[in-house]
């Protein structure tokens, strides 16, 4: 395998840009955030958590699904024409360069939920345009638990991977065939790995397994909420429900969840609008509200409790992936303290 120097991931991304848009975490008010670059030297690879997870690169916060316009008829204009995008959307080949491995973990639950269970032309183009270069994380923050979740490594889902094995040097992982095209294309950034520093890997992926280890565990815990759904392990849910103050902010900053809604806004004119789906969350107190004004979910408690299941049971159920990564995002989001490894820790009597 490649190794390549800290010093000519600028360069290679300056030479990247001649070809692909590249997304890269870059600073922004003491965060991180998500954002297309112009020069190699703003991609930030030293980040702990950006504010949103690349999820919105693919399932944009709002996306424009159908515009009309009516003269002498109405006309209905998709921004997908026979799955193909449109101008509005582009279609120039993107790197997301620097994800971290839970991240990727998330990306994958994605494609789960939008290329095979609901299969979702809009995200189906942009995957297909993308390329995903990965970037290892050194050190847990305090608010992340990826090591509970076992998403702080990762084997599938990225084009190429960096595990930063020293200072100065990334020993580079291939993951697909677009990878290995991606090595071939810029060989001049790369070198041959040496004993000398498959040894260094060896060392770092052992202390990486030291260093994200968790008392935690989730172990039986699909089987443990399947068992208890009013109560489990005292009444937790009734807490988290009186703590919760229902904003949905961690659904909004949470690289798995996928709910949105499908909202028309038309012009003062009448003659012509759009029709765009927007992120939504189970959290909040109209989600559930169906026909008749009935709320199948009409209390605080029994919403928190479903997006709980929903990340710990039921994603793993359908998908075979549990709903949440570990990423923390959540957990600095929160506004009223609530942590998920603590729901996990009561949930399992720990």
């Amino acid at each position: 395998m490649p190794l390549i120097k800290k010093q000519k991931i600028p360069l290679l991304v300056d030479k990247m840009l001649k070809k692909f848009d590249v997304i890269g975490p870059v600073p922004k008010d003491e965060k991180y955030v998500f954002s297309k670059v112009s020069r190699g030297e703003e991609v930030f690879l030293g980040y702990d958590t950006s504010i949103l997870p690349p999820k919105k690169i693919f399932f944009p916060q709002e996306e424009t699904l159908i515009t009309f316009k009516k003269d002498e008829q109405l006309e209905f204009k998709p921004a997908l024409e026979d799955g193909t995008p449109s101008k509005t959307d582009g279609d120039r080949k993107f790197v997301i360069f620097g994800v971290h491995a839970c991240d990727i973990h998330a990306i994958l639950t994605l494609d789960k939920q939008f290329m095979e269970v609901y299969p979702d032309p809009y995200y189906i183009s942009k995957r297909a345009r993308s390329l995903i270069i990965g970037v290892s994380c050194r050190e847990p923050k305090e608010t992340c638990f990826c090591g509970i979740m076992g998403t702080y490594t990762v084997e599938k889902g990225f084009d190429l991977f960096l595990e930063q094995i020293d200072e100065d040097e990334f020993y580079v992982i291939v993951g697909s065939d677009e990878g290995r095209k991606l090595l071939s294309a810029y060989p001049d950034f790369f070198e041959a790995s040496t004993e000398e520093t498959l040894e260094k890997l060896r060392k770092v992926l052992k202390e990486k397994d030291e260093k994200f280890a968790d008392s935690v565990s989730i172990t039986g815990l699909p089987t443990l909420l399947e068992q208890e759904f009013d109560s489990v392990n005292g009444e937790i849910w009734e807490e988290l429900g009186e703590k919760c103050l229902g904003c949905g902010t961690c659904c909004l900053v949470c690289p798995t969840c996928f709910c949105f809604n499908v909202v028309d806004k038309v012009e003062l004119s009448g003659k012509e609008g759009l029709t765009k789906r927007v992120w939504d969350s189970c959290l909040l107190a109209d989600f559930a509200v169906i026909a008749g004004g009935f709320n199948f979910r009409p209390t605080q408690t029994s919403r928190i409790r479903y997006r709980i299941y929903h990340k710990l049971k039921y994603e793993l159920e359908r998908g075979g992936i549990l709903g949440c990564v570990g990423c923390g995002r959540c957990n600095i989001a929160c506004p009223a303290g609530i942590k998920m490894q603590d729901v996990i820790k009561k949930i399992k009597g720990e």
